[in-house]
């Protein structure tokens, strides 16, 4: 498994700025994939 966006470990403290950090790291990479996704 890759690592997205950087997440192996996360720079932040505290659960609210993880989960934070983790849905616009998702978000940036669901639109990354979008192109793709539409093409196939």
């Amino acid at each position: 498994a890759r690592a997205v966006g950087g997440m192996t470990q996360s720079l932040y403290r505290g659960v609210g700025r993880v989960r934070a950090r983790f849905i616009l790291t998702l978000a940036a990479n669901n639109l990354a994939r979008l192109p793709k996704l539409l093409a196939a």
